[in-house]
């Protein structure tokens, strides 16, 4: 699913990268999973270009939450 975001977030496709990172940050919160976790890390550089959409700013924030609460 985070490759699924990450190649959404390259081609700039919003819905894409929303619907699929939602469902790994879902699914790492409920598992605890730290690989999960990693590869919703590793998305984060992506989305630079488009921090400047709300979902965007959310999600990235989202992101780091987990990784520290991991």
């Amino acid at each position: 699913m985070a490759e699924l975001a990450a190649l959404g977030a390259e081609r700039g496709d919003l819905n894409q990268l929303m619907h699929y990172s939602g469902s790994a940050l879902e699914l790492a919160q409920q598992t605890g999973s730290g690989f999960i976790g990693k590869k919703l890390q590793g998305l984060q550089t992506r989305l630079a270009p488009l921090m400047p959409d709300g979902r965007v700013s959310n999600l990235h924030r989202q992101i780091s939450t987990l990784a520290i609460t991991s």
